[in-house]
């Protein structure tokens, strides 16, 4: 779903007020790579993360987002956002699935 900066925005700030770590997957014309990652900063437009044992920087001025803070109910996949840039380059962040708040029955069998 296409989403503003501001709702990109509030998406990180959620994951670095929680300490949620994210799979990051960054494909630049360098190249591509999947971490793990923090954010541990957001200043204006400018994301601050630690991945793996690297500092990152990620500026989202100019990006287009896409973005849900739900977990999909039909598959395992947590909340996403997803940073594309005129210059082909692409930020995705994958957070966990949260846990089920319907809790399944159980039955004592004896």
């Amino acid at each position: 779903m296409n989403i503003s900066l501001e709702e990109a925005i509030g998406l990180l700030e959620g994951w670095r007020k929680a300490g949620t770590e994210v799979r990051l997957h960054v494909s630049t014309q360098k190249g591509s790579r999947e971490v793990r990652a923090v954010i541990t900063s957001l200043t204006g437009t400018k994301v601050g993360i630690v991945a793996d044992t690297e500092i990152l920087t990620l500026d989202l001025k100019g990006g287009e987002f896409n973005g849900d803070r739900r977990s999909s109910p039909i598959t395992n996949q947590g909340p996403y956002l997803v940073c594309e840039f005129r210059n082909d380059d692409r930020w995705s962040f994958r957070a966990p699935q949260a846990p089920s708040s319907v809790q399944k029955e159980r039955r004592r069998i004896d």
